[in-house]
């Protein structure tokens, strides 16, 4: 899927589905916890995308493979912004 087109509407009917992240451990289930509209971007509006993976261990911030049954492969640049009762959350910004 070309990220240049994506929006928050592909993304919101998905919030609770599972999702594959390829970490740096490997691939790891993770469930998408909230989309959020944050305004206007650069030609389209801005969301966020919220994920939570069960992890122990730190995370970099960086381009990770994220995979749904109905979107396919994404790579997404995710950033650690804090733990969870079940691991880490993990954010995407589209701007």
């Amino acid at each position: 899927m070309d990220l240049a087109h994506i929006t928050h509407h592909h993304f919101s009917p998905l919030v609770g589905e599972h999702f594959v992240v390829t970490l740096e451990g490997g691939p790891v289930e993770a469930s998408l916890t909230s989309v959020r509209v944050m305004g206007q971007g650069a030609g389209r509006e801005a969301f966020s995308l919220l994920f939570d993976v069960p992890s122990a261990a730190a995370l970099s911030q960086r381009v990770y493979a994220v995979e749904h049954e109905t979107l396919g492969p994404i790579d997404l640049f995710l950033v650690p912004v804090g733990r969870t009762a079940t691991g880490l959350a993990l954010e995407a910004i589209f701007t």
